[in-house]
């Protein structure tokens, strides 16, 4: 996990527009936006946790756009969750594929649930992104445990690099006809033959989901479904792949094919009806309204506008770190490096710019309430903070 010295937030109110702040130039209104937040004994406090609170009270949905893998993170997201039960909050929607919130669901539910994902995990490797650290997963523990009998866990992203194994196991779970089960056996085979090989090499482009053969496996899913058996896994495996494959080609395009399939995901596991009662976590770029920094329409914008249509609002919040270690991948089969960490480097936070500096200069954590920022923000403003805003 990231151990980062300092944090501030950024609070995006998409159902309200506060008083306009005309008299001031952007620059100089920025000091008045930021109050001190912390987390202590699993809440928010400070004059920040009650802007949070004002903002979130009886809202549709909450949104937590972050930055993966810093140690603070799951803290903060407990104690926003913990803040958010009495209004209603009960589904955690996470940025893992639905049949991995799947799975993280029945390991909580057992008697000894970090146990259980410790040897899930050492058994199957790189399937579950993100939620692979003991952090990460003490906080679905304790959502579990605050929320209580109604708590729902769903997922809405793409399966994962090393989700070939744990995906044909599934698909095995059901009673296939000898002639599918012979089938099912040689992938297996080859996906064991393909991860040798990516242990061996490092490279996540050796791993079977990256390297088997399309026509083959479509065929298998067309067996499966000819003969009314469970194909899902299969399926979801496949539009994986397509979005790795075409990444390769065309970055932009897939974008544009992870996110659909993040919002069609969504809509299968949670329904048609408005995104309530839901706390969601996820990667910073897919939280945005309106076209975000992947120049994509993420469900961050689908969440907000669907909220719009059943006048029910929704909050977005943005947590970034400021200065200290990173943990990152480095090869399959090794464990991810810590390497320095500095916001003020990273050129896709260089709108942000004038908030990373005045938050590095506290010695608490700072929230930015950007609603009262919108009026004064100059039409000749940099396109990038634009989008934040």
């Amino acid at each position: 996990m990231r151990q980062v010295r300092i944090f501030f937030l950024v609070l995006l109110v998409l159902a309200q527009v506060l008083g306009r702040v005309f008299a001031q130039t952007f620059g100089e209104a920025i000091p008045g936006s930021r109050t001190d937040i912390e987390v202590s004994n699993q809440d928010l406090r400070g004059p920040g946790a009650a802007k949070i609170r004002e903002a979130t009270s009886h809202t549709c949905y909450v949104f937590l756009g972050e930055d993966h893998g810093i140690k603070e993170v799951p803290e903060f997201a407990e104690a926003l969750a913990n803040g958010l039960v009495d209004d209603g909050i009960h589904t955690l929607a996470l940025e893992v594929s639905p049949s991995v919130a799947h799975q993280l669901s029945s390991q909580l539910a057992s008697p000894n649930p970090s146990q259980s994902f410790a040897s899930f995990l050492r058994q199957y490797p790189l399937t579950v992104p993100f939620y692979n650290t003991a952090e990460e997963f003490d906080f679905l523990r304790h959502a579990k445990s605050r929320i209580g009998a109604s708590f729902s866990l769903i997922g809405f992203d793409q399966e994962f690099l090393g989700s070939a194994k744990f995906l044909l196991r599934k698909v095995g779970e059901q009673a296939l006809p000898d002639d599918l089960q012979k089938e099912l056996d040689e992938l297996k085979r080859q996906e064991q033959e393909a991860n040798t090989r990516a242990a061996h090499s490092g490279k996540p482009e050796d791993l079977f989901l990256l390297t088997s053969d399309t026509a083959i496996l479509q065929t298998f899913v067309d067996s499966l479904r000819s003969r009314g058996l469970d194909s899902s896994p299969m399926e979801d495996l496949l539009a994986s792949r397509r979005v790795y494959d075409t990444f390769a080609r065309d970055n932009h395009r897939s974008n544009e094919m992870r996110d659909l399939l993040m919002k069609r995901n969504f809509v299968r596991m949670h329904g048609s009806t408005p995104p309530c009662g839901i706390l969601i976590k996820a990667g910073s770029n897919h939280g945005f309204r309106g076209i975000g920094p992947l120049y994509t329409r993420e469900l961050g914008n689908f969440l907000a506008e669907s909220a719009d249509a059943y006048s029910n609002g929704g909050v977005h919040i943005l947590i970034i770190g400021g200065r200290g270690q990173s943990i990152q991948f480095q090869t399959v089969g090794t464990p991810m490096k810590a390497v320095p960490y500095d916001a003020l480097s990273d050129p896709e936070l260089h709108p942000l710019r004038p908030f990373l500096q005045l938050a590095l200069q506290q010695k608490a954590w700072s929230l930015f309430d950007l609603r009262a920022l919108r009026g004064s923000l100059e039409s000749k403003s940099d396109a990038g903070l634009q989008k934040f805003l």
